[in-house]
């Protein structure tokens, strides 16, 4: 079972009021051989999507653009389920 999916489970037994995700920027440097991808984050915002929390996903410690937009893109459909964002300004500048 991934990481993703066992924080899914937990969370519904815990039943939280709201989500805060952060800690996505040691994320940024990971090797294909530790076993977590850069599609971890956008894996992990669309099974929460099963869930009925606010999710703040926390993003504003990131430093590689290109990963960030992968996992915060207007565009991708699991980012609908995020109540708030939090970017570094100049994202989409």
């Amino acid at each position: 079972m991934k990481l993703s999916e066992s924080l899914v489970q937990s969370l519904e037994n815990f039943d939280p009021k709201l989500l805060v995700l952060s800690g996505f920027h040691m994320m940024e440097g990971l090797q294909p051989e530790s076993g977590l991808t850069r599609s971890e984050p956008a894996l992990l915002v669309a099974l929460l999507s099963q869930l009925s929390v606010p999710v703040h996903l926390e993003l504003a410690s990131m430093t590689d653009p290109e990963f960030m937009r992968s996992v915060s893109s207007p565009d991708d459909a699991h980012v609908d389920i995020v109540h708030v964002l939090g970017l570094p300004s100049g994202l989409w500048d």
